[in-house]
């Protein structure tokens, strides 16, 4: 029997993942790790997001605790761990997210107010994740990296990336300065910032992180549910041209391509510098990178919020049942050597 087929996969919520041996529920009723876990594993996660506005939206207060309401698998929502967890939406829940992105640039989304430094912790501290990658995202005028990286600032547990629009002037100067104020990284969304990895611009912004020995996380290929003028912008084809010309840093892709999988696996082959972060993967795919992909470039990530953190955990513990060299590689290692963490 393989090993997928011991374990559940499909449940009527994210807190029945306490079905699986892995975790157990807390006082509140949330997923959590097992003790016995908790004390064998350490973990960081390479893809979080705080709380981000644009245009008119007030900045979220990200210090403050808030009520939990996430974007994809709220409770009551049914998912399973062999199928995207966005596969759960309805018509009716479509909807409600382009109607919640349309008003993004006035009024923040009520979902967006979760994304905020105590409700991380809280997930962090029943997920035994030492460290979390923060990941924002930059449209053209917008402040979110610096919002975000004066609220992280002190706290050694969160890491902060930052983010630059590719149409950003002054480029090196706002790097820089993001530097100074502790970025360890930058992200890149090409479905939000609306432009290529091989564009101008962005191989600009890539020459001056490689300079300073930055690695980058980037957005790739398409959930489904983008709009489609969106979607041409992160293919996996457009990532060959910054792989090639930038071998000294490290090139992290997000979501492991998601539904181009099969792509991302022969990036990683092909270039030494590409890493998998394989938030968002079902766990058919998360097996089939563990079984293809070079195992020392595979690195975990949860997408917090938009997904409960148990469900991306779950699937590679799972996929990682009986090898805990390569879970710990996976959870941990891989990511500590692209940040230069103990």
């Amino acid at each position: 029997m393989a090993i997928t087929q011991k374990f559940p996969t499909a449940f009527r919520d994210y807190r029945e993942i306490h079905r699986l041996p892995y975790f157990e529920q807390d006082g509140d009723g949330e997923p959590a790790l097992s003790p016995s876990l908790k004390k064998n594993l350490r973990i960081i996660d390479m893809h979080t997001h705080l709380a981000y506005t644009f245009f008119y939206s007030k900045p979220i207060q990200l210090l403050m605790k808030s009520h939990p309401v996430q974007f994809i698998t709220p409770p009551g929502r049914s998912v399973y761990l062999d199928r995207y967890f966005y596969s759960g939406f309805s018509y009716q829940d479509t909807i409600r997210f382009y109607r919640s992105f349309i008003r993004f640039p006035f009024k923040s989304p009520q979902e967006n107010r979760y994304h905020t430094i105590p409700n991380l912790i809280e997930d962090m501290d029943r997920f035994s994740i030492r460290y979390s990658i923060i990941l924002p995202i930059e449209l053209p005028g917008s402040r979110n990296s610096e919002h975000i990286l004066k609220s992280c600032r002190g706290n050694r547990r969160l890491i902060p990336f930052c983010s630059i629009h590719p149409f950003t002037d002054h480029k090196r100067s706002r790097l820089k300065t993001y530097l100074r104020w502790g970025a360890r990284g930058l992200k890149f969304h090409p479905v939000f910032q609306c432009y290529p990895p091989n564009g101008i611009e962005a191989m600009r912004l890539f020459e001056i992180c490689a300079e300073e020995r930055l690695p980058i996380l980037s957005h790739t290929s398409s959930t489904g549910i983008e709009l489609d003028i969106m979607k041409k912008f992160s293919r996996l084809k457009n990532f060959r041209e910054p792989l090639s010309s930038f071998p000294q840093i490290p090139f992290v892709l997000g979501h492991a391509g998601f539904h181009e999988v099969d792509a991302a696996i022969e990036l990683c082959h092909e270039f030494p510098n590409a890493y998998l972060e394989i938030s968002g993967q079902p766990l058919s795919n998360i097996e089939k990178i563990i079984r293809e992909a070079p195992a020392d470039r595979i690195v975990f990530g949860s997408d917090w919020s938009w997904y409960n953190p148990s469900l991306p955990l779950a699937c590679v513990l799972i996929a990682t049942e009986g090898n805990e060299e390569l879970r710990q590689k996976i959870l941990y290692d891989n990511a500590a050597r692209i940040l230069a963490e103990d």
